[in-house]
């Protein structure tokens, strides 16, 4: 048949036909021409017309009532036509019975779904589309129909009714899809229709949603604003409709609204619907941040295809499965479940990766991490970007325990949201999920100015202590990349005490002690925790990877809830190795890289010996009076030393105040072995998942049962936060020379001048304590932002040129906070060597301060920074900074640290390790990393020349296609307002390629290459220019040798002060070495500014953005040096170099 039905009327009048068993009427001609079926909606043609009639004698009875809050539906979103009901609704004789009755009594009687009015179709739904849609319509007509089967299990079967018999036509009731200037169809199955009909338009198809909407009421909706809760949650404005609509209830017992309101239905009308020009809103959200969620075309929500599920699906699954963050089991896969969205895998316990972008992830906020607040923005927002199609980023916040997370977009005259919208109706958004119910949609928020939107969303605060942020724009616009539609946005987040009100400190027992200061001892740790993993052969590789990746996620939740904890770590073969003792790491970068690099050791599994050492590390470190947790990972039963296994499990247990947590793996664990090895309950220290994956959702718990097993001795002094108390601790020993002393001391009078500018008056008072053998009280607690006689005064602190007693200067601070106000006190103490004569003198002052309630912090100057130790006085990571030389205390950013210290935590986190891999690929985590040093060498004379004949590289060549991006470091821009433009480079000008620089002529051993396009060699360097054509880059091929360096320098600097570098830099490969960043003074003395080492294997080919604040002197220069790693694949390359006068703000 090649167009629609034109055989039928020469064949309906030769028989009658059987419906579901039940011989029907003969069918005859006189309705069942194309052109019937079509006016009539595939229902007998005096079926339709009753109802016509009906309809039409209602509206006029309506008339009389149009004040009446229970008049009659009419036409309403789309303005389909007189033959429809609530806009694109085609009524039955039932519906309008029903409507007649509720006229006549004015009695809230109230339309129904799934009721005996509304049919189930039986599946699968047969349907047919018309001839007169192009291949692009039809083919996004069975894209809808796609979508339903993807997200329920309602299936659809398409038939092609070209020379098919009258039997297979109407062997089963079919949809028929028509194409007409109006959208409409009917609600659920009806009876009487052979071709039930969906009018589908154009604009109808352009939304694809919108073809989504109508099949939901072929299936058996209605709209989400009629339900009979709706007035809790929309108000309706019917005089702003043109003409006067009423949107009727449903019955509460006939709506069966098994699932909560859902704004994100596709199911509800948008805002204005109805409302001449777009005048005025006509369906009002109770809560008005949704104005712009209600009327989304783009997909089914999760309630939707929930709802759908219950209905038809109930009957899919036999067992039942457990889901995680509100999903529940899929009737497509009985073996997983369906996931809200922003979660993923077999049981929703994973968050969403991105997809075309990399974005979201997990954010942890806390004070305790020197991190209250920070921004997440859409990709390449910062770059002036626009995001593309298709782009899926999901965030999750986390905040401590009884603490909200809030988020506030920005959009000022710097920051222009922007989230591709139209009518105007969210079709990219940024939602925000702030309920601890997943499932339900949140606000969404779109268009290109969020002025415009009726009610500003303001802050936005999360019910508990996580918010879920999904960016989506998932439909296809017909943008240039140009309109500010696609800006994206940029958003403010951080915490604040639940309610409102002060809560308790995280780290505070239930009958906490407050000991004097002076007879307190330093601070136990509150909790031994020990991994002992299973490491055997029938592991394997990747999921040894996932199994390193539970323990580092385990270990950063405990830092990220402050928990003082030692840590031990035993892997397991056919027998056990400590690999990390017990004691306390501070560094978690240090260790996450450590548990990297653990070798998986493919032997036979001795879970007993791993037990005995974890018991061993208790008893050695004297520990066994700290409570401790023992976390064994196994994916089955020892082969080696079985008999012992529970014999070691039980002497662990006997310890005092010691647990064991047992995690099986596989369904090769026997869960009764399992179960005789753990600690009791069962259900707190037994868990088993059926593979690897199920290590996800277990770090949490394992997180939540180590917090309650701690046992916190002692506990800092509670201080006001409404005043801060800075202490500086100036390190005057020999090490120190006079002119570094005077450079010192002018810091600590420009930071002094500047606090006065920060809060109210005398709200941030100073001291000044000096120390070398003995530690001075210079300058007494007080305000002296705008005393000049201190300030001078500081100025002549004398040099002590002794010895370096830095527990005694920890020792003044603490006299100096215990005499003082009860304010929040910082002491920074500010020293170019950590360690001193007694270093266990050190740490057991640091901890009586810290139990005075002084927050340690350290600027350090050192050679050789020793973060450990570092740590080991401050206990935060985040409270240290290391500079590379006293002239870069003068520098803006190294001041805005110290104000950040004082009034707002630090913005920077590290990465939460990723427990999800790839098949095949090696989970360990690449990072760039950047360490600061100074160094003394003096070079002998260095001419330079801006290029030099050197031998051609060689090397293994391969062909290179892919597309080099660039990404952000979170170092800060140059600003361009504050900051005097001095020299740039970008080697694309081929009269000076290299831009005045100069190579090194005697130090090193080759060049820089200016190139276009992919290095020579394969799985190194980058693909393209970072912007551009050409950039430099050392070519790692033969005859280059390990540690073969090659020097470039920036060209001297014209005068003294403050500069701002910035740079691109690309360190793709296998064998990269290490970047150095050095300052070249004019005496030859060289200050190593930074060195960037590659850790493992980088797979990604972006370029990184740079800037570093410099102090130069006169005819300084700063020079770049690579260095070649072990192999060929160790190509380095730079570009879009800068140098600014001025600070990088």
């Amino acid at each position: 048949m090649t167009s629609s039905f034109r055989s039928l009327p020469y064949i309906i009048w030769l028989t009658s036909i059987c419906y579901k068993a039940v011989c029907a009427a003969p069918v005859t001609s006189d309705w069942l021409n194309e052109d019937q079926i079509k006016r009539c909606r595939g229902i007998p043609c005096e079926k339709w017309d009753a109802i016509q009639n009906k309809l039409a004698a209602l509206k006029e009875t309506n008339k009389k009532h149009k004040d009446s809050s229970v008049d009659l539906l009419l036409d309403a979103e789309h303005q389909e036509s007189e033959n429809t009901i609530d806009g694109d609704i085609w009524p039955t004789m039932d519906v309008l019975e029903t409507l007649e009755e509720k006229l006549r009594t004015r009695h809230k009687r109230k339309l129904a779904i799934f009721s005996d009015t509304i049919k189930r179709w039986d599946v699968p739904i047969h349907y047919y589309i018309d001839s007169s849609f192009n291949s692009t319509q039809a083919d996004a007509i069975r894209g809808a129909v796609r979508h339903w089967e993807a997200q329920t299990c309602i299936r659809f079967k398409e038939e092609d009714f070209y020379g098919a018999t009258l039997r297979q036509i109407f062997a089963e009731p079919f949809l028929y899809f028509v194409k007409n200037n109006k959208c409409g169809t009917f609600v659920g199955r009806v009876p009487d229709a052979i071709a039930q009909q969906i009018y589908l338009s154009d604009q109808c198809i352009y939304q694809w949603g919108a073809i989504v909407h109508e099949i939901g009421h072929i299936v058996g909706f209605w709209h989400e604003h009629q339900r009979s809760d709706r007035d809790g949650y929309i108000t309706l404005f019917l005089d702003r409709m043109a003409p006067p609509v009423d949107y009727s209830q449903y019955d509460e017992e006939k709506t069966r609204n098994l699932v909560p309101y859902d704004y994100g239905s596709v199911m509800h009308y948008w805002a204005w619907s109805s409302s001449p020009s777009l005048s005025k809103i006509t369906i009002e959200p109770k809560d008005l941040r949704y104005i712009y969620t209600i009327g989304q075309k783009v997909q089914l929500s999760f309630l939707d295809a929930r709802l759908a599920n219950i209905e038809y699906c109930s009957d899919k699954c036999s067992a039942a499965l457990t889901c995680s963050n509100q999903g529940y089991q899929d009737p497509n896969n009985c073996t997983r479940c369906k996931c809200p969205d922003g979660f993923v895998g077999d049981h929703c316990e994973r968050l969403a990766p991105s997809e075309k972008a990399e974005c979201g992830g997990v954010i942890i906020l806390g004070k305790e991490l020197g991190k209250e607040k920070t921004y997440i923005s859409s990709p390449g927002y910062s770059d002036n970007i626009t995001y593309k199609d298709y782009t899926s980023c999901t965030w999750l916040i986390k905040a401590p325990e009884n603490q909200n997370v809030n988020l506030l977009f920005m959009n000022n005259k710097s920051d222009h949201f922007g989230m591709f919208c139209q009518y105007p109706v969210c079709f990219h958004w940024v939602e925000i999920k702030m309920s601890a119910d997943k499932s339900i949609t949140g606000p969404r928020f779109c268009c290109e100015n969020l002025n415009k939107i009726r009610a500003l969303p303001g802050v936005l605060t999360s019910d508990g202590r996580q918010m879920i942020v999904l960016m989506r724009s998932n439909f296809t616009t017909s943008q240039d990349g140009s309109s500010p539609h696609n800006n994206g946005f940029r958003a403010l987040i951080w915490t604040s005490p639940e309610n409102n009100t002060q809560q308790a400190d995280e780290t505070k027992t239930k009958h906490p002690v407050r000991l004097p200061a002076s007879e307190s001892k330093y601070v136990v740790p509150e909790l031994n925790i020990i991994f002992v993993m299973d490491s055997s052969g029938s592991v394997g590789a990747d999921n040894w990877n996932k199994i390193k990746n539970f323990a580092k996620g385990v270990i950063y939740d405990l830092d990220a809830y402050n928990i003082d904890y030692q840590l031990g770590f035993v892997t397991f073969g056919s027998s056990g190795y400590v690999n990390i003792h017990l004691d306390r790491h501070f560094d978690y970068q240090v260790i996450s890289k450590l548990i990297d690099s653990l070798p998986w050791k493919m032997e036979s599994s001795n879970i007993a010996d791993g037990i005995r050492k974890a018991r061993q590390e208790i008893v050695s470190g004297k520990s066994n009076d700290i409570p401790s947790l023992v976390v064994l990972v196994t994916d089955g039963p020892a082969s080696a030393e079985q008999a012992n296994t529970e014999t070691e499990a039980r002497m662990l247990k006997t310890m005092a105040n010691t647990k064991l947590s047992v995690i099986g793996l596989t369904r090769k664990v026997n869960r009764a072995e399992i179960t005789s090895l753990a600690s009791q309950p069962a259900d707190k220290y037994v868990t088993i998942r059926d593979s690897f994956e199920g290590l996800n959702d277990i770090v949490d718990h394992v997180t939540e049962v180590a917090k309650e097993l701690r046992e916190p001795k002692v506990y800092r002094a509670v201080k006001k936060s409404n005043c801060v108390d800075l202490i500086f601790l100036l390190d005057s020993s020999r090490n120190v020379d006079h002119s570094n002393w005077l450079l010192l001391l002018k810091f600590v009078q420009t930071m002094m001048a500047e606090i006065g500018r920060y809060g109210s008056y005398c709200s941030t008072k100073t001291a000044v304590v000096s120390f070398s053998n003995e530690a001075t009280y210079d300058v007494s607690l007080g305000c002296h932002s705008t005393s000049g006689r201190v300030l001078n005064d500081v100025m002549n602190i004398p040099w002590k040129n002794a010895g370096r007693n830095i527990a005694g200067a920890l020792q003044m601070a603490r006299e100096v906070a215990i005499n003082g106000d009860p304010c929040r006190t910082l002491a920074l103490l500010v020293t170019n060597v950590i360690a001193d004569e007694n270093p266990s003198a050190t740490s057991y002052q640091a901890g009586l301060a810290r139990l005075a309630g002084i927050e340690p912090y350290i600027l350090s100057l050192v050679n050789d920074f020793e973060a450990s130790k570092a740590y080991g006085i401050t206990k935060h990571r985040k409270h240290v900074m290391s500079v590379v030389d006293y002239r870069m205390l003068l520098v803006a950013s190294t001041m805005e640290t110290i104000r950040q210290w004082l009034f707002t935590p630090l913005t920077t986190t590290y990465d939460k390790p990723s427990t999800t891999t790839t098949t095949g690929t090696p989970t360990t985590t690449t990072k760039i990393t950047t360490t600061s040093q100074v160094t003394t060498e003096t070079l002998p004379d260095t001419s330079t020349t801006s290029s030099r004949a050197r031998e051609a590289p060689t090397g293994t060549k391969s062909s290179k296609a892919k597309p080099s991006t660039t990404t952000k470091s979170s170092t800060v821009k140059p600003s361009t307002q504050s900051a005097q433009f001095l020299w740039r480079c970008n080697f694309d000008d081929g009269r000076t390629p290299f831009c005045d620089m100069n190579q090194e002529q005697h130090r090193d051993q080759f060049d820089w290459t200016r190139h276009s396009g992919p290095t020579q060699s394969s799985d190194t360097g980058p693909y393209a220019a970072a912007d551009g054509k050409y950039y430099i880059y050392i070519e790692a091929s033969r005859p280059r040798k390990p540690n073969d360096a090659a020097t470039i320098y920036i060209p001297e600097v014209p005068r003294e002060g403050e500069y701002c570098l910035r740079y691109h830099y690309n360190m793709y490969g296998y064998h990269i070495k290490e970047l150095q960043i050095n300052i070249i003074e004019s005496n030859g003395k060289l200050i190593l500014l930074q060195s960037k080492t590659k850790l493992g294997d980088v797979g990604s080919t972006k370029w990184i953005e740079e800037s570093v604040g410099v102090y130069l002197n006169k005819k300084s220069k700063i020079g770049f040096t690579g260095v070649r790693g072990s192999e060929y694949s160790g190509d380095i390359a730079l570009d879009n170099i800068s140098l600014f006068g001025g600070p990088c703000t």
